[in-house]
């Protein structure tokens, strides 16, 4: 096969628009070039790499200057915890100013009202800020979603509150997905560190169980640190840990997790240990209620309650 001509060096960095690249000499047969992928009408990239980052400085090439990327896009260039990983057919959304023409592509969706929308920048390129952006998908993420999303925005040092979050809900009276918002914000908590952390305190919440203190340290009798647990019961001694994969697949990890527990229990300390399974399934978490109830709700003694996938 003969080899395709050297793209003029402005265009071999990364995305470019077709409107841009004539001036520099580019070819109608070399844009045709079956080395250049077209994500969008109008656009070329170099290479056939499909990646969200590489998607979203595709379709940057016919932004308009008072355009930024929003809804699911932005949540994905903020790092935020959306419930899903990104897809190949996913869309892009980008948000424009009312009273301008909306952006037109396949691939691409298109909203109104960036005027009332902070932006800031991620990755070089603009997009709605963390908290328009939790607000603004209001519409298409259910209620433990929605609290996963602002639980992780609000984690210590973020920058972002539970004030600001109330806040933006403030403006949006009346609009699409408000009520979902409200529910949503009384949920939020500060603490909790992954998404699956608050998922299983959403599970304690269903099931009328004190709140719990998240990511606190566990002390014994003389005040010293035995640990920081996930979930705090501290007036009962119980303490809730959730462990991910990585905690059974990482020799070292074990070992620490198995002395860490037995330094808990041998303080009089109740260590109950989660899992995805025990979070996610409902007969495991129906299970994992009732046994926190007797801990928490009944005068019992600290005994063991070590949950494991089942």
């Amino acid at each position: 096969m003969r080899p395709f001509s050297p793209l003029p060096e402005p265009l071999a960095r990364g995305p470019f628009a077709l409107a841009e690249a004539w001036p520099t000499g580019l070819t109608q047969a070399r844009a045709r070039g079956r080395d250049l992928a077209a994500p969008y009408w109008g656009v070329r990239t170099p290479g056939l790499s499909g990646t969200f980052l590489d998607r979203v400085l595709a379709a940057d090439q016919i932004r308009a200057v008072d355009e930024a990327f929003s809804h699911d896009t932005a949540a994905r260039l903020l790092a935020l915890p959306l419930p899903r990983p990104w897809e190949d057919d996913e869309q892009i959304h980008i948000c424009g100013e009312t009273e301008l023409p909306r952006l037109r592509r396949v691939g691409i969706v298109s909203h109104r009202g960036l005027e009332r929308r902070p932006v800031v920048t991620s990755h070089g390129v603009p997009c709605t800020d963390p908290v328009t952006t939790w607000a603004d998908l209001a519409g298409v993420l259910t209620l433990d979603d929605l609290v996963v999303l602002g639980d992780g925005m609000v984690r210590r040092g973020s920058g972002v509150s539970i004030s600001d979050l109330r806040h933006v809900i403030s403006s949006r009276r009346g609009r699409r997905g408000v009520v979902r918002l409200r529910d949503a914000v009384s949920l939020v908590r500060v603490g909790s560190d992954s998404p699956m952390e608050t998922r299983a305190r959403l599970v304690f919440v269903r099931g009328a169980l004190p709140e719990p203190e998240l990511n606190a340290a566990v002390l014994d009798d003389a005040g010293g640190w035995l640990a920081t647990g996930d979930f705090v019961w501290r007036e009962k001694r119980v303490v809730a840990e959730f462990d991910g994969d990585h905690h059974r697949t990482d020799r070292r990890q074990w070992q620490i997790d198995v002395a860490r527990r037995e330094s808990v229990q041998a303080s009089g300390w109740t260590y109950v240990q989660l899992t995805g399974q025990t979070v996610t399934n409902p007969i495991l978490a129906d299970r994992l209620v009732r046994r926190l109830r007797r801990l928490l709700l009944d005068d019992e003694g600290p005994t063991s309650a070590l949950i494991r996938d089942e």
